[in-house]
């Protein structure tokens, strides 16, 4: 059976918007293909991740080697990361993947523009801000250009996405899936 694996550093045991929206998507990914995902949270060892979602299973590792052996015991189809310190694992999980001799689709989930982090900084705020922003468009360029493709919620970030490309921008697949719900509220 086809698996998905999502590798993050964000705390998941929250009930936060990008988590709903991570356990949505994998909610109905399985729903409709029956494709299980497994999320990996990096560095939350001792979070408890308590989401009952059909679909999807949160494990915490706090190594590499954990990694490795999720990718070696289950080898997933696709492998996907979300969150910039995340994209750091993307050279590891490559070689990983070609150690093992096979190909995963690498994607990255990429739910907001980089410039929303400085956007409303003021005074020593908007410095400490800038220089985190200028560290961490430098990664997601690294990493869209190592990556197959992206998931996003819109046009805009889609074409956001693009203009980090140094490759053919035919050769990188782009997934857009709106933010929502998904019953109607009625007053």
């Amino acid at each position: 059976m086809k698996k998905i694996l999502i590798i993050t550093t964000a705390d998941m045991s929250l009930q936060s918007g990008n988590v709903v929206l991570i356990n949505r998507r994998a909610e109905e990914i399985f729903k409709q293909f029956h494709v299980k995902t497994t999320c990996l949270v990096l560095g939350h060892e001792n979070a408890q991740i308590n989401h009952k979602v059909e679909g999807i299973e949160y494990l915490t590792v706090s190594s590499k080697q954990q990694i490795k052996s999720f990718i070696e015991c289950n080898r997933p189809s696709c492998i996907i990361f979300y969150g910039a310190l995340s994209y750091k694992q993307i050279p590891y999980v490559k070689k990983i993947a070609t150690n093992l001799s096979y190909k995963p689709k690498i994607l990255l989930d990429i739910q907001g523009a980089l410039e929303e982090g400085i956007e409303y900084s003021k005074g020593i705020r908007w410095f400490v801000n800038y220089t985190k922003y200028l560290l961490k468009r430098s990664l997601l360029s690294k990493s869209l250009n190592m990556a197959d493709g992206a998931f996003v919620v819109s046009d805009e970030l889609q074409e956001y996405c693009l203009s980090f490309l140094k490759r053919k921008k035919s050769t990188f697949k782009v997934f857009k899936i709106r933010c929502g719900i998904n019953e109607v509220i009625n007053n």
